[in-house]
């Protein structure tokens, strides 16, 4: 659950409160997270998934700007007060989109990091179910534009958390746990931390809770945000002068 996804919440975007800056600031982390990342791929001979993850990050802060700041503004300005019950604010569907996109992703990036072909089976398999769980839930509650689909979400959120962990256990199997610090130590650790903080609001979005637990949960997410895109721009910094040795296995997966 992304950004825009928080601010379908009237009350928090119509003043100027601690939280609106929140926002602000996970959005400053989204575009500084690409930013590093092009850096990144341009100065760095990198796998093509690692510059697709950075295709992703642009996607990412596209979506998010145009989607956040398009709130913003209407809800801001008198003058575009008009549009608030148009599809451009009431962008729920936007997130919808996102998720599958967001969600197949992560699997993917996991999945193509890993050796074992028993476990790259199991990825692809959960990213089938994960797909296929979407579109049933959108299909059963009638719901995609006007509310997030908890369900299928939690279950990617679990499976994602599961892609880490196999990604990890691949790398001890194959003797490569000590191998030099590279991109993908933060990508785990951000992505990790993330669905970690994120799993309590999925469990609770839908349950009648007090407006306060609410923003509880929705300050989790946006310091889950701050962490996750952090880490990515920290990661991609750091491993600028991160030596590549490449051997006939993976040769063909790197690029410049």
């Amino acid at each position: 659950m992304h950004i825009f996804g928080i601010t379908n919440t009237p009350h928090i975007v119509q003043s100027n409160t601690p939280f609106m800056w929140s926002l602000l600031a996970v959005l400053f982390v989204e575009l500084a997270a690409a930013i590093a990342g092009t850096i990144h791929i341009r100065k760095h001979p990198v796998q093509k998934v690692t510059r697709y993850l950075v295709y992703f990050l642009w996607l990412t802060v596209a979506i998010e700007y145009f989607f956040s700041i398009a709130r913003l503004c209407v809800f801001q300005l008198e003058s575009l007060h008009f549009l608030r019950d148009s599809l451009l604010i009431q962008n729920i569907w936007a997130y919808n989109i996102y998720s599958i996109i967001s969600g197949l992703f992560y699997i993917y990036y996991f999945k193509e990091h890993i050796a074992s072909r028993k476990i790259k089976l199991l990825l692809k398999i959960m990213m089938l179910v994960f797909f296929g769980s979407y579109i049933i839930s959108l299909i059963v509650t009638e719901s995609y534009f006007i509310r997030i689909q908890a369900n299928p979400e939690l279950i990617v959120a679990l499976f994602i958390l599961v892609s880490v962990m196999l990604y990890y256990y691949d790398k001890v199997q194959d003797n490569n746990i000590s191998a030099p610090l590279n991109i993908n130590v933060f990508v785990g650790l951000g992505v990790i931390i993330f669905h970690m903080l994120q799993v309590p609001l999925l469990i609770y979005l839908d349950s009648e809770k007090t407006s306060e637990f609410t923003m509880l949960l929705r300050g989790l997410l946006v310091i889950a945000c701050i962490l996750l895109y952090g880490l990515y721009t920290i990661g991609f910094l750091v491993c600028l002068g991160e030596k590549k040795v490449f051997n006939s296995t993976d040769a063909a997966n790197y690029i410049r």
